[in-house]
């Protein structure tokens, strides 16, 4: 289609992970222990002992660390808000789903397809109701092909977990097997879909230009993108819906009697999850938590002298946190 050759050019973004060091846990706790992003990387190009640094030489573009950071010091880049709207826009039975460096047939292509993390699946599987497939028959032949075996466990620990629909989508190796139906549209429908999508892609760079300029600093607090994913597609997915993605998603920390109050883990936490109570200075008074801005990265009971804290995912779906993958997995 044209509309979608043009779009791309609009939309696209380089496939090197997005770096904001002030996010990464290793710079807010020296004795941190994440190293989520360097045990995914295949191509072996991010180190950590002095900061987080990427060797662009050595990056192969997969985006597979940005679907393992917890607290986004590396992120995507990618306009995911645009293939949602592409989603729900369908006419096609199946969308296909394509990387921005393969040919083919396909309804919407993102940078590379390491970078869905489970959020991002989930949230897929939850809108609308036909087959989505993921096409990674190109792959083999790329420098991005090690991604392939991450992705396939998180679609695997996807269709573990209680969502409807997780069943949606699946990866696709075989190019014959690929359903790659083209979108119909009328003269009207063209020039609406080009201006909505057109301007999507403008603000999407228009954004990223604004991020350059104004850099976070450790004492800011923000949220990574796939966490507020979940929390915006929960706000307009049908209240059911909702609800199945919260009770997967939100996590629950818990302070023990060991507690002293000392609101360093406030201090400590990328995205304010907890935060100091109002209206008292009591010693023993313990922070506050808002579950849908944690991500448990953990970096609350690593920073907490005392031991006091416990980071756990809702145990109403039986998953707990996977601290060597910074991911979720079933118990």
């Amino acid at each position: 289609m044209v509309t979608g050759h043009i779009l791309e050019k609009l939309a696209a973004t380089a496939a090197a992970p997005v770096r904001d060091p002030s996010r990464c846990l290793r710079m807010r706790f020296s004795e941190s222990s994440c190293d989520r992003c360097r045990a995914v990387c295949p191509a072996g190009a991010i180190s950590l002992e002095n900061g987080l640094a990427v060797d662009d030489g050595r990056c192969a573009g997969c985006l597979s660390c940005t679907s393992a950071c917890p607290s986004g010091a590396l992120e995507a880049g990618a306009d995911f808000d645009r293939l949602l709207g592409n989603l729900a826009g369908r006419s096609a039975a199946t969308f296909v789903l394509g990387c921005e460096r393969q040919g083919g047939g396909a309804h919407h292509r993102i940078p590379c397809h390491g970078m869905l993390s489970v959020e991002h699946l989930a949230v897929l599987a939850l809108r609308g109701d036909g087959a989505i497939q993921v096409d990674i028959s190109p792959c083999s032949a790329c420098p991005s092909s090690a991604m392939r075996e991450g992705l396939a466990r998180r679609l695997e620990l996807l269709h573990g977990l209680p969502l409807p629909g997780v069943g949606r989508i699946v990866l696709v190796d075989d190019p014959a097997r690929i359903d790659f139906g083209p979108e119909t549209l009328d003269r009207r429908g063209f020039f609406n879909s080009f201006r909505r999508l057109a301007l999507q892609g403008i603000a999407s760079v228009i954004s990223g230009a604004e991020e350059q300029r104004s850099p976070l600093t450790y004492l800011d607090k923000s949220l990574p993108a796939r966490r507020r994913l979940v929390n915006s597609a929960a706000e307009s997915l049908p209240p059911e819906l909702a609800r199945s993605l919260t009770r997967t998603f939100d996590r629950q920390v818990t302070f023990s009697g060991a507690c002293s109050g000392c609101m360093g883990c406030v201090r400590a936490c990328p995205t304010a999850a907890l935060a100091e109570p109002e209206g008292t200075s009591q010693p023993e008074q313990r922070p506050t938590f808002d579950a849908r801005r944690c991500t448990g990265c953990g970096l609350c009971m690593e920073f907490c002298l005392d031991g006091a804290i416990m980071n756990r995912l809702s145990l109403e779906n039986g998953c707990m946190i996977d601290k060597a993958g910074g991911s979720v997995s079933p118990r």
